[in-house]
């Protein structure tokens, strides 16, 4: 996960974390161990995050698929 990326694209759209955690009904707990990859975001939470800043599909792979193939 690239949560870097995540949150320049957050920063992007002029969003506080609280207003966007709000906006994608996310705890900060949940948002903390996510972003710190200690906990994977699930399906649901990454569908609502591509739709609440709009991803395009590279910045989804690139945010949140590791690029390391063996």
């Amino acid at each position: 996960m690239n949560a870097d990326l995540l949150l320049a694209k957050i920063k992007e759209e002029d969003l506080s974390i609280d207003s966007f955690l709000q906006s994608i009904h996310m705890p900060t707990s949940v948002w903390d161990k996510k972003i710190q990859g200690l906990n994977e975001f699930d399906r649901e939470e990454m569908q609502r995050i591509i739709a609440r800043l709009s991803l395009k599909d590279m910045d989804v792979m690139v945010i949140f698929f590791d690029q390391n193939v063996s």
